[in-house]
């Protein structure tokens, strides 16, 4: 797992300098966003996505043997989820046009920092033992984060 530890700060440094760079910025949300060509956007309600969250919370907190305080639900600027030490899960309502595999490891991500906080091996390790691919699952999300957002706009 050191070779992904290693993979994995490479990524996130090679994301973040994309995302300073105007010019890079841009034509990795143009790819993006190519890629996303054949991706359908799901339509569900917030009621519909609290009911699949809580399903989940109650199927996970068995798994993983955690238990979540409280679940919010609002508009997220910069990311899909978190989870708060206080072991609060505040999702994005946006989540309601992902497919129920992206939010099944959304909510999964989110309650393995119930027992480790950090993006090291240890978690990596977690979420792979539900998650195998879980690698391909980010990479995805990151098509359906531009894709939604690029539909809002025309929305609006």
């Amino acid at each position: 797992m050191a070779w992904f530890k290693k993979a994995s700060a490479f990524l996130c440094t090679e994301i973040q300098l994309i995302l300073s760079q105007p010019d890079l910025r841009a034509r990795f949300i143009n790819k993006t966003l190519e890629d996303s060509k054949n991706v359908i956007l799901y339509e569900r309600t917030v009621k519909d996505l609290r009911e699949l969250i809580e399903s989940l919370v109650d199927e996970y907190s068995n798994d993983l043997g955690v238990s979540i305080n409280r679940i919010f639900f609002r508009r997220m600027k910069t990311k899909w989820a978190s989870c708060s030490p206080k072991r609060n899960l505040t999702i994005n309502t946006l989540m309601r046009y992902l497919p129920d595999d992206l939010i099944r490891y959304i909510v999964f991500h989110e309650m393995v920092h119930l027992i480790e906080r950090r993006h090291n091996e240890r978690f990596w390790g977690l979420i792979s033992k539900k998650f195998e691919r879980y690698e391909k699952m980010e990479e995805r999300l990151f098509t359906y984060w531009f894709l939604i957002h690029k539909s809002l706009e025309y929305r609006v």
